[in-house]
């Protein structure tokens, strides 16, 4: 639910988000009744959620898409989801501007008269001076979640946080040698990625990925959100029904690149398991050079060790995965925490 304005600053993603306000109203306007929407007061958010508790604040205005301004002056930016993007050129600002009344609305009613806590990882602010928060209202522990509320309305996605995808959309957009993630794909020539699937090959070393992916996550919110997010598509709520949201194949390329630079979920069979330098790729074709690619960068794969571990028994697995989407020699996806890869079945 970050700035998408703000976010789009970056590199070749502001191509999309300099009119993103035109591009929403399709999928949003006709979303929800904001009295039928059901609030989620789940379990206690976990401890990898957060690492401090705020609160309790009063929320005295709700801007942009779900910023909300505390009564102490600072403001908080809903972190964990992702409005939707439909991709309707001609629609209106009049109704992008309903639609994103529609969403506000319903947080104001939320939050009207109600106490709210921030569940924060320490005192990170983004660079617009936004705290990123999950949000209670009503108590600090078992109060309404607002995300969980959000997702399970179908109004918005479930999310991981943003970090290498949109470094790596702008080092490619500088050109800056040495740095561009296009340079990354074209120093790889035929027989140079490592092929890791051997190593799955050995007797008890097949991992287990689902049990690794909630251990090791880093953001247990997001699995959480990922379970409300499956309720809403199973029940076609709002951008579920409406078309805003989809789960895209990962086959279809021309899609895939049709919403290069926006927040999707992508589903399909891996084909190939490799690492390149320091990065797994997860390829989910023959041409690794045109067809979907997941990228797990280094840095991720030493925050998680037993999901990284995991991931050489992908091979033949049919996965979902949840991220922004870019163009790095056919439609790639980076993936920053291991609850933005969900296992659909097993190799076949």
């Amino acid at each position: 639910m970050a700035d998408m304005g703000a976010r789009g600053a970056e590199s070749g993603v502001a191509s999309w988000r300099a009119g993103h306000f035109a591009r929403l109203a399709a999928g949003l306007a006709l979303f929800v009744h904001v009295g039928a929407v059901r609030p989620v007061a789940a379990q206690p958010l976990p401890p990898d959620c957060a690492s401090r508790i705020d609160g309790p604040f009063s929320v005295v205005q709700v801007g942009g898409f779900g910023e909300l301004e505390l009564n102490d002056g600072r403001v908080v930016r809903l972190t964990g989801v992702e409005p939707p993007v439909a991709l309707v050129a001609t629609a209106s600002l009049n109704d992008a501007e309903q639609a994103t009344t529609e969403i506000n609305d319903l947080i104001r009613q939320r939050v009207s008269g109600q106490p709210v806590f921030l569940h924060r990882r320490g005192d990170a602010r983004d660079r617009y001076g936004r705290i990123p928060a999950q949000v209670r209202i009503g108590g600090a522990v078992e109060g309404e979640w607002l995300q969980a509320t959000l997702v399970t309305a179908g109004l918005v996605q479930a999310a991981a946080e943003l970090g290498g995808v949109i470094r790596a959309d702008a080092e490619r957009a500088s050109g800056a040698p040495g740095k561009s993630a296009d340079a990354e794909w074209a120093s790889e020539a035929p027989g140079q990625r490592t092929d890791v699937e051997r190593a799955s090959e050995a007797p008890g070393q097949r991992a287990d990925v689902e049990r690794a992916s909630q251990a090791q996550s880093t953001s247990v919110c997001l699995l959480r959100l990922v379970e409300h997010e499956a309720e809403a598509r199973s029940a076609r709520r709002g951008g579920w029904a409406t078309g805003a949201f989809a789960v895209l194949a990962a086959t279809d390329l021309e899609s895939l690149e049709a919403r290069s630079g926006t927040h999707q979920v992508v589903e399909g069979r891996i084909a190939r398991v490799s690492r390149y330098g320091r990065s797994i790729y997860l390829n989910f074709g023959r041409r690794w050079t045109q067809d979907f690619t997941v990228v797990i960068a280094g840095a991720v794969l030493r925050r998680n060790a037993a999901w990284a571990a995991a991931l050489v028994a992908m091979k033949g697995r049919r996965v979902r995965v949840r991220g922004f989407l870019v163009q790095s020699g056919g439609p790639r996806l980076d993936i920053e925490d291991p609850a933005a890869l969900e296992l659909i079945e097993p190799a076949r």
